[in-house]
């Protein structure tokens, strides 16, 4: 929340034009393109996201996190990371409005109501219950039941937000939230940081392993054109937002360069998109073969951007 604080505007301003203007965008030229409009807004869903994991990660290491155009791309990262829980809890509606044929108002709110109530309760039911848990644990001074104890409040709260129907990536989000506003987040993440960077890898695998070469290799121009298109589209979208914020052309174009490929959430939103029937088949595997390649080519853009 602090963090959120810092990057007001950036946070506020940039990060909720960027995920407009991309959604708007992507959802007009998937229309053009025949699909249905549930089908187009859960692809607007898809690529407004980026990768906070591998944009940091560069800034980090070529120690650009607080420079003009890093603040504006952590800004817009962090409105992306929060904006995962509304579309998150706007897919079942989408999924029941697939099935039904229409978007009806009243079964996109009573699902969106449930859930946002589930969600508030364990929040409030969490800020009041860690603090107090966490401080008695401490107390004992044992560091493997601390270890543990942060380990059972990540998959308990997964697991309870996928007991209300929603899914397990947005409880293990909320979890981290609540434990970040802990007095002891420092303490805790000295303990995980090394099972941080062993799940990210882990995680990164399991979507290459979604990767169909054949599929591939047989349409690899058709992805191709995706790749360097979505590229193009959200580098001018976020260009766009930088330069209404009043950002220097060059801020503007770097930090654009960098946001300019699919994020991780992007993956997490795909899965339970079809399960809901949002998305398949040939669709998913140009959405997967386009989002790894726009993944890999985001280090040689931001290195090649100066």
């Amino acid at each position: 929340i602090e963090d959120i604080m810092r990057f007001g505007k950036q946070f506020l301003l940039g990060g909720g034009i960027q995920v407009v203007l991309t959604i708007l965008a992507v959802t007009a030229i998937s229309l053009l393109f025949s699909y249905h409009i549930h089908q187009a807004v859960f692809f607007g869903f898809l690529a407004a996201l980026s990768s906070t994991a591998i944009v940091l990660k560069m800034y980090t290491d070529r120690a650009e996190i607080d420079s003009s155009h890093g603040r504006l791309a952590t800004g817009i990262l962090l409105f992306q990371d929060m904006a995962v829980v509304p579309m998150m809890l706007f897919l079942p509606g989408l999924g029941e409005a697939q099935s039904a044929g229409a978007i009806t108002p009243l079964s996109v709110l009573a699902s969106l109501g449930k859930a946002v109530l589930g969600l508030i309760a364990v929040y409030l039911a969490a800020r009041r219950f860690v603090p107090f848990l966490l401080h008695h644990v401490i107390r004992l001074r044992n560091r493997e039941m601390f270890f543990l104890l942060v380990v059972l409040l990540c998959l308990g709260t997964a697991w309870i937000t996928y007991s209300l129907g929603l899914s397990l990536a947005l409880g293990a989000f909320l979890a981290g939230l609540i434990i970040a506003e802990s007095e002891y987040s420092h303490h805790i993440v000295a303990d995980i940081l090394p099972f941080r960077d062993y799940f990210a890898s882990i995680f990164f695998i399991s979507i290459g392993m979604l990767l169909q070469t054949g599929y591939f290799a047989e349409h690899w121009p058709l992805l191709l054109l995706l790749t360097v298109s979505l590229i193009l589209l959200k580098s001018s979208l976020v260009a766009v937002t930088a330069l209404a914020l009043r950002y220097p052309l060059r801020s503007a174009l770097l930090a654009a360069v960098a946001l300019s490929q699919v994020g991780e959430f992007a993956f997490l939103l795909a899965r339970q998109g079809a399960g809901l029937g949002l998305i398949g088949g040939d669709t998913f595997q140009a959405f997967i073969n386009t989002s790894i390649l726009t993944m890999v080519s985001t280090p040689f853009l931001i290195q090649g951007a100066p």
